[in-house]
């Protein structure tokens, strides 16, 4: 009886987990990266442009910032940046999801940014362009 649920607990946590997708962002930038050095035909020319050094240090940098915290979050503008520099209109990454369900793996690995009521009183004030732009009609707040 007691194995019969362990199994079924373990059998439960598996199937959460696969459920909720996270990635590793440095692990995917590498890859990516991989891809593109192996795969796409104009890579020697693209990197010939850049240099062999300027694009070692290219990566670095982008693999630098898929270290970052939180960096899993901005996963895929990171790999978008870095396959923009090909400057080929051919080569482009995009996203398949269903914006109406909620990621919870996402919302619970979120950074928040804690932000007072003055401050955002603040933002809304700004000429600058920083702020909070709010396109809602005050008076109906």
């Amino acid at each position: 009886m007691i194995r019969k649920i362990a199994l079924l607990f373990t059998l439960t946590l598996i199937g959460c987990r696969a459920f909720s997708q996270t990635c590793n962002c440095e692990t995917e930038v590498k890859y990516i990266a991989g891809f593109m050095e192996k795969n796409y035909a104009g890579f020697k020319d693209k990197q010939a442009l850049m240099t062999k050094a300027g694009y070692d240090k290219m990566l670095s940098e982008y693999i630098g910032l898929a270290k970052k915290p939180h960096a899993n979050e901005h996963c895929l503008l990171i790999i978008a940046q870095y396959l923009g520099k090909f400057k080929d209109h051919h080569v482009s990454v995009g996203v398949k999801f269903d914006a109406t369900k909620i990621d919870s793996a996402y919302i619970a690995n979120r950074e928040i940014v804690p932000i007072t009521a003055e401050k955002i009183a603040e933002l809304r004030k700004s000429k600058g362009f920083e702020g909070i732009y709010d396109f809602h009609d005050p008076a109906k707040i």
